[in-house]
């Protein structure tokens, strides 16, 4: 997708601008320089490459973690590093193997806070990608309230 902006926007600005306060980062930090091009919220683990494309921002359901195996889990995030997509939001926390096999696959894997509306996270992420200015001037506002 062409940004609107002149301004490419990074994994890092999304994780401060666009993401709840007290998300982590749990791999790939030194990756967050990255370019996200859009977000994707995964609507199953099939057809990846139908969903998909190098530099997106990938979002788990919780429907799609719970019912996966870790096993399967570890595929579909290796998977995703193949793919080269800018990271992996979730929603649940990741199991502390799978979190050293997306670091050494330079897979930045984001959780964010227990309760975070998922409406509200892809919401505030494609705002940020479509106007950066107003969605800075935004989270201003949230931080000084």
């Amino acid at each position: 997708m062409t940004q609107l902006n002149s301004e490419k926007i990074t994994l890092g600005d999304v994780i401060r601008l666009a993401l709840p306060l007290k998300t982590t980062l749990l791999a790939g930090a030194q990756h967050v320089r990255r370019n996200v091009e859009w977000s994707v919220l995964l609507t199953s683990w099939n057809n990846l490459d139908e969903q998909v494309r190098t530099g997106d921002l990938v979002i788990l359901p919780l429907e799609l973690q719970q019912q996966s195996t870790k096993a399967g889990l570890r595929q579909k995030l290796e998977q995703l590093a193949a793919m080269r997509v800018s990271g992996v939001l979730s929603l649940l926390q990741i199991p502390p193997d799978i979190v050293q096999m997306a670091d050494e696959k330079r897979l930045p894997l984001i959780i964010v806070p227990e309760g975070t509306s998922l409406r509200d996270v892809q919401q505030t992420i494609a705002s940020l990608l479509i106007d950066r200015q107003a969605a800075t001037s935004q989270r201003t506002m949230q931080l000084y309230r």
